[in-house]
């Protein structure tokens, strides 16, 4: 399972989900069915979105950590 990771710190809504989007579009299905994103977000609101996307897109939100100002989420994919 590939890990990828995803720093948006110090941009904010919508900027942290419409990268993620387009990671999410650029993932090869030729790596295997399930990948793992790792989202570093300094923005509050990124918490809500994030779990609304993985809900939106059939996604499995393994883990949300906050460190100081930072969320790390870990995101299972599901390609």
């Amino acid at each position: 399972m590939r890990t990828h990771k995803l720093d948006t710190r110090g941009f904010f809504c919508p900027i942290p989900i419409i990268k993620l989007k387009k990671l999410f579009s650029n993932l090869s299905v030729k790596e295997g069915g399930e990948q793992i994103v790792i989202l570093y977000s300094d923005d509050p609101v990124s918490d809500v979105d994030v779990r609304a996307w993985c809900l939106d897109n059939h996604q499995k939100l393994l883990q949300v950590e906050k460190k100081g100002k930072d969320l790390i989420f870990k995101i299972i994919v599901r390609i």
